[in-house]
């Protein structure tokens, strides 16, 4: 995927769950942070739209900030969103490594919640 992120860039994972309340947020930092962005860079692209899911987990925003400009990607459910570019999470790679960067006492709150991924 086109996705520039400098060295720089403050990267932040939010649980994509609720509507109508703000959703859990964490900074991703050091080597997660780079596998991540990582990942980010090697999505292959995809030729079918993200279905738009329902109520409850929705995946994972994350918001890539540098220079004053945010780029938003959302993953779920194996595919990428990057300002209308989309893109495949082959094998979900890129929701397990949000899933185990998630901070404990939110991994205890939500952990019914998030999807069983091999």
């Amino acid at each position: 995927m086109n996705l520039a992120a400098p060295e720089d860039a403050e990267v932040v994972a939010e649980l994509d769950l609720f509507s109508g309340r703000p959703n859990p947020q964490w900074r991703l930092t050091g080597p997660v942070r780079e596998r991540l962005l990582a990942l980010l860079r090697a999505a292959p692209p995809a030729a079918v739209p993200r279905r738009e899911p329902g109520l409850g987990y929705r995946g994972f925003v994350i918001r890539i900030t540098s220079g004053g400009t945010t780029t938003r990607v959302h993953v779920g459910e194996g595919s990428i969103d990057v300002d209308g570019e989309r893109g495949r999470d082959d094998g979900r790679a890129i929701e397990k490594v949000l899933m185990q960067s998630m901070p404990d006492d939110l991994k205890t709150r939500f952990g019914s919640t998030l999807p069983r991924l091999p």
